[in-house]
């Protein structure tokens, strides 16, 4: 994980030259004098070697603090803060994992220094390995030549900027151009209108109806499920959206979301109802189904569609045409 960071009492069994390493760059003149030899001469010259400060910190993993060592120093790169990070590796053969464990390492580091001081920057952290081992270390330093990928992709994408999608932005263009991916991005974005069956009908319905047309039911069965659950709507005009622009047979599929937004109106209606008597619950749901009738007779909806959709019967409904 991350988040793994540990003082270096906790890493306190290492090897004699190890400790020796660690104890000598405590030393503020012999780690000036350490990284003036090793930094890099443009770090080096941005570099405020007064401001080296020794960290109390480890950031290896517990099964590998036996055979290695490592050293975190705070600094000041033009009055910026960054870190000198070392690894002590004395293994006697060279690690082929080693630059990958160092980028998670760094991240320990920057994830550290976030945690401390969330209202800055991330930090410049610059690794450097100390190995003591005998053999050539034969293995990469650079974790992208361990990515198996076409080399121009590597140099072109790995810790690079993150491609931005913002599902706001779909327009008619995409979703004519994209149908699956853009209804996706289109409904995932627009769960806070107000004007939930207006904007339907306006932008996504003939990308509904294309689905339905290439008999992809359950996708849309999922979009429609995801906007009965998570967009502030009229449950009853919604069905009622539903009941006017799709086929019957896709209509009989999603008779059971139809079937949950009956539900659900009635159970946002009537909270109080339900502390109450059985009789006055039936009343008051009753006057529920007529009020959403009423609003959809308004919207010149036939009196036998009506009837489907609040489920009551036509005699009931008659007192209600004007």
């Amino acid at each position: 994980m991350i988040a793994q960071t540990t003082s270096l009492a906790h890493h306190s069994q290492h090897q004699p030259h190890d400790t020796l390493f660690r104890k000598a760059l405590q030393y503020q003149v012999v780690a000036q004098d350490f990284f003036r030899q090793h930094l890099p001469n443009e770090l080096c010259q941005q570099l405020d070697f007064d401001s080296l400060k020794f960290e109390n910190e480890s950031f290896i993993d517990d099964k590998n603090f036996q055979k290695q060592a490592d050293i975190l120093y705070r600094m000041k790169l033009n009055q910026q803060p960054g870190y000198l990070y070392l690894l002590v590796e004395q293994q006697s053969q060279t690690d082929r994992w080693m630059a990958y464990r160092i980028m998670l390492y760094v991240v320990r580091i920057m994830e550290r220094h976030r945690r401390l001081y969330p209202k800055q920057n991330l930090p410049l952290v610059y690794p450097l390995v100390v190995y003591t081992g005998h053999t050539r270390w034969e293995h990469p330093q650079d974790v992208r030549t361990l990515i198996q990928a076409p080399h121009n992709l590597i140099k072109n994408y790995f810790m690079t900027s993150f491609s931005l999608i913002q599902t706001h932005q779909i327009n008619q263009q995409q979703l004519q151009q994209h149908l699956w991916s853009a209804t996706l991005s289109w409904v995932l974005s627009h769960k806070k209108t107000t004007n939930v069956i207006s904007l339907l009908r306006e932008n996504l319905l003939p990308h509904l109806q294309r689905l339905e047309q290439a008999k992809h039911i359950d996708y849309l069965i999922d979009l429609l499920q995801y906007i009965l659950d998570t967009y502030q709507l009229d449950p009853v005009l919604f069905k009622q959206f539903i009941h006017t622009n799709f086929t019957k047979t896709t209509g009989e599929k999603i008779m059971t979301i139809a079937e949950q937004l009956r539900q659900q109106g009635f159970q946002q209606g009537f909270q109080q109802g339900k502390q109450e008597g059985k009789q006055e619950r039936k009343r008051r749901e009753r006057q529920y189904a007529l009020r959403s009738a009423k609003r959809l007779l308004d919207l010149n909806m036939s009196v036998n569609d009506v009837s489907v959709i609040v489920e009551l019967p036509i005699d009931d409904l008659e007192s209600l045409i004007e």
